[in-house]
Order: C-alpha cells, then structure tokens, then sequence
C-alpha cells in the first residue's frame, strides 16, 4: 500500500452507510424531568377580566387623583451642605429671638457647600466660626475658632456666612450690637 498515493475513483458504488439508531435511554426512576426544546407545549388559557379588576374597596372619603405618587425620598431632596449647621451655646439672642436664630441658621446652612471636600470623608470634627453681626445685618470679621482639620471645610464653613450675608436686620427686643454669633459646622454623610 503506497501511503503517499492518492485515492483513484472506482466505478463501483460505494455501498450506503448503515445508520445505527441509539436505544433510546430509559430515565431513572428517581430522575427530575427537566424542560426542553422538543418537549410538547401546553395551551395557555386566556386571561379573564376579571382577573385584571381592581378589587380594592374605597371608603367614601376617599381622594383621588389623575397625578402619580409623590417621590418622597432623601435621594430627592439632599441638602446643599451634607451634615449640620448649628448655633453655639454662647448665641447672644436668648430665647426671646429664637425665631430669627433659626432664619439665620437655615440661610446659612442652605449656602454651605461641601462639594470640594474628599467623597471619601464621612465625618470630621466641626469647624466653628465666629463673628459679630451688626444690627443692620451685616457681617463682620469673620474667623475661623476652631478648625475641623480639613482646609477645605474650614473654607467652606467660613464661605457660607459671607455667600448668606447680609442678614435680616436684628429684630428690636434682641441683644447684641454687634452680636458675636457663633456658628458649628459639621460634617456627616
């Protein structure tokens, strides 16, 4: 037999190929039976309307409206600054001027940016930052009493109070001219 030559066509017809068919296997008696392809498909039956009806009952008062649901997450409504703005311990204003602390707190605290500190940060000590408030609502020598540790608090701490200003005049009845306000700013995420 000559390895290298090549196959010479013959007159003589190949004879067919017999195909042997496999047994088909028999499936355990413990065996799962699993969907497949070729597996015969079942009629779905139609759905009723009833099955699509609300069910629910309404009690007379009941409102309704064509608007959808209100989104009331915190991922909707994120503060400028994130953390917490308060006023110190020592606030010249007593208890007589609480209202006009807290118009001063809010305008404050809706100006504190915290975009340029670290993402990273969580929490930090509070920056506190001092200064007088003159009767008209001005401001004036703004300081930095106590630092957080991160420059970039400190700075936007101290921004807040100068981007919030000039204030309300301070209302009659309340000390202070100038009042020295303080201001903590904390940082919580």
């Amino acid at each position: 037999v000559n390895r290298l030559a090549s196959d010479t066509e013959s007159q003589i017809p190949t004879p067919p190929k017999q195909e042997t068919k496999k047994a088909a296997k028999q499936p355990e008696p413990d065996a799962i039976a699993l969907k497949s392809r070729k597996a015969p498909r079942t009629e779905r039956t139609p759905r009723t309307e009833t099955a699509r009806r609300d069910v629910r009952e309404f009690g007379d008062n009941q409102v309704f409206s064509r608007g959808g649901q209100a989104a009331a997450s915190p991922m909707y409504s994120i503060a400028p600054g994130a953390g917490g703005v308060g006023v110190g311990s020592g606030a010249p204003f007593g208890a007589r001027c609480g209202g006009y602390v807290t118009v001063l707190r809010d305008r404050v605290a809706q100006r504190w940016r915290t975009e340029q500190v670290d993402p990273r940060i969580r929490t930090l000590p509070p920056a506190i930052v001092m200064f007088e408030l003159q009767r008209n609502g001005q401001v004036r020598n703004v300081r930095l009493i106590q630092s957080s540790g991160n420059v970039a608090l400190d700075y936007s701490a101290q921004r807040a109070i100068l981007e919030a200003s000039p204030f309300e005049p301070i209302p009659p009845g309340c000390e202070g001219d100038p009042a020295r306000v303080e201001f903590w700013f904390e940082l919580k995420r």
